[in-house]
């Protein structure tokens, strides 16, 4: 089954990983899936954590009903991330809940971004979710950056970092230069009602004033612009908040891939080409592909000249999976300075 250069093991395990990367399997991958899992061992098993898509894995254990195929140990430990996350879910829905619902937020365009604004749609299964996410961000004008830090501030958040088991207060430089040279504003915090198990638990809120670069350099769509372009979405079975319509969600998505593929930082931990983004461009398309006015998607990223930016994850998602079906939209997008035939899908994956 495997030639001697090793040739037959590395596309097994991408196929392997092509399934796990996705939320619902078909006939095939559930052959991969069962025929592989015998095989699945400490390595693997950190691979499939390191691109974050360790409850996946499990909602396909349990649904094949393979789990005694697995070592016992990497079984428990993805299925106590799986418990860990419905807790999280819950409790981060609270705090947004109070946040949008604040009577400072009712003044404010925002709009819930990122992951945090798909999983509900996306990811959840007979009331379960299955996607890990570390925070949950906002996305408002700059303008109106106070009226947010007050309204997150009067229900206990502070701009700080968690060490030792305590919140340590940001420090004034620290806050200011997030403000002018980042997208986002220094994360707000405050200790989770779990706190007394672990001193890791606690709650986190980002706030984006872009979902470009930021700082100094102009956006290619300015935020107010993007908070004209809102829809209401669920994140849990009785509470919408607004979020980024289908077309600039999906140019958001994208474009935040995008920018971990250049960060220094996220090359040095692996986080750049994480399968869980993949995941869920390939999940928004399918899901929203009837309902995105393909037209209107060229015609912004054209006029916004982000063509390049937003070709390559959707092209790379697209050759990954090969079941997007969107070639003829990618062929529309300009300043495509990405043009690989070739992948080296183990050098990027594995």
């Amino acid at each position: 089954f495997f030639d001697e250069k090793g040739i037959g093991i590395i596309m097994v395990k991408l196929d392997f990983f092509k399934a796990c990367a996705k939320m619902n399997l078909n006939a095939e991958d559930e052959m991969i899936f069962s025929e592989y899992i015998s095989d699945i061992d400490s390595y693997m098993a950190d691979s499939i954590e390191n691109h974050k898509i360790q409850l996946l894995f499990i909602k396909h254990i349990n649904d094949l009903a393979c789990a005694d195929c697995i070592d016992k140990r990497i079984y428990e430990k993805f299925s106590n991330k799986l418990f860990y996350i419905q807790h999280k879910y819950e409790e981060h829905l609270e705090y947004l809940n109070r946040i949008v619902t604040s009577s400072e937020m009712q003044t404010v365009k925002h709009a819930v971004l990122k992951g945090f604004a798909i999983t509900y749609d996306l990811y959840k299964n007979n009331g379960i979710i299955y996607r890990p996410f570390s925070d949950v961000d906002i996305l408002v004008d700059r303008r109106d950056a106070q009226v947010v830090d007050k309204a997150l501030k009067e229900i206990g958040f502070v701009q700080g970092k968690i060490k030792g088991g305590k919140i340590i207060l940001a420090d004034r430089k620290d806050i200011i230069r997030n403000s002018l040279n980042m997208h986002q504003l220094h994360e707000y915090i405050c200790l989770s009602k779990h706190s007394n198990l672990s001193s890791i638990y606690h709650v986190e809120f980002d706030i984006n004033i872009s979902i470009f670069e930021g700082g100094m350099k102009r956006d290619p769509i300015d935020t107010s612009e993007l908070l004209n372009h809102r829809m209401r979405r669920k994140v849990a079975d009785d509470f919408e908040v607004y979020s980024l319509d289908y077309i600039y969600c999906l140019i958001q998505l994208c474009y935040h891939f995008y920018k971990d593929t250049v960060y220094d930082k996220k090359k040095k931990t692996h986080d750049d080409y994480c399968l869980l983004k993949f995941c869920d461009i390939r999940e928004y398309v399918l899901q929203y592909k009837g309902k995105i006015d393909w037209k209107e998607f060229v015609r912004v990223v054209n006029e916004a000249q982000i063509g390049n930016q937003i070709f390559y994850p959707l092209w790379l998602v697209s050759s990954f999976y090969g079941d997007l079906e969107i070639e003829d939209i990618l062929y529309q997008l300009k300043d495509k300075r990405y043009q690989i035939t070739d992948i080296d899908w183990e050098k990027i994956l594995l």
